[in-house]
Order: C-alpha cells, then structure tokens, then sequence
C-alpha cells in the first residue's frame, strides 16, 4: 500500500452517511482501517465529487484516521462533530459532509499482529501527509485539525 493508492468515496452528506450496523454477527474488531475526512458545504450544489482523489478542496474541515472509519463516523460524540456544531453554528449538521478510504487491513490485525505497531504507524503517517498536503495547497490547517 503507497499513499498513492488512498482513494476516497464520494461525500455523503452527514445524515445520509453509511454507518455500521449493530444488529450483525461481524466484531467491530473486524473494522478496517483507514482515513475520513469531514467537510462543510454550505449549499450542496458545491459539493463536488470531481476533486483529486484525496479530495483536499477548501470545503474540508477536519482530516481523520481510524481503525474503523465507519465506525467512528456512526458515532455522534464524535470530537470534530460537536466542536463543527458550535464553529460553523449548525446544530443540525445540514452542511456537514464526510467521505472514508478504507484499506485491507482489519483493526484486529493492527492490535493482534506482529506487524501491527507499525502498521499503526503508518496510518498515522498518511493523516499527517494529507494534513501536510492540505496545509501546503491552503496555507492553513483545515479547521478543526487542531495540530
């Protein structure tokens, strides 16, 4: 895997997300790893889906890594979310948007294997590049990265 290869999905908005579904046998462990952005699009005619494939447009707002992006994006409680909620004055989340690249490696791999911290590391490396990349074509850090 070369950071070349990080694709992202198309923006969904917020309330329109894909979330994991509690009521299969599947263990969250089983998640796969990897990275999501959060955006804000206030009319969603600008939401675009023909940016560059990291889709680093000045809309977003918050770049993350997961062991489970999907899993962390179904959660409400969300840290980014709640302080979006009170910088952009959208309690309701209506111009909130986010996007997931998924990779092949399980969240169970990274914890359990041998390979795992490095593995780890890795990810944590391509959320600083992208942060670096948008940093670098913005002259900011997106809004709610904090660091």
């Amino acid at each position: 895997m070369k950071p070349e290869d990080i694709y992202f999905i198309s923006w969904d908005a917020w309330e329109k997300r894909e979330k994991a579904t509690w009521d299969c046998d599947v263990p969250t462990d089983f998640g796969l790893a990897g990275l999501y952005l959060l955006a804000n699009f206030k009319d969603e005619r600008d939401v675009t889906n023909e940016s560059p494939p990291t889709h680093l447009d000045p809309n977003v707002i918050y770049i993350g890594v997961s062991d489970s992006p999907i899993h962390r994006l179904g959660s409400n409680s969300h840290g980014a979310v709640n302080r979006y909620k009170a910088k952009f004055k959208d309690p309701s989340l209506s111009n909130l948007y986010c996007t997931h690249w998924q990779s092949r490696i399980t969240n169970y791999e990274l914890k359990n294997s041998e390979s795992g911290e490095a593995k780890r590391t890795y990810f944590l490396y391509l959320e600083r590049k992208l942060i670096w990349e948008y940093a670098t074509r913005f002259n900011r850090l997106p809004a709610l990265n904090r660091k």
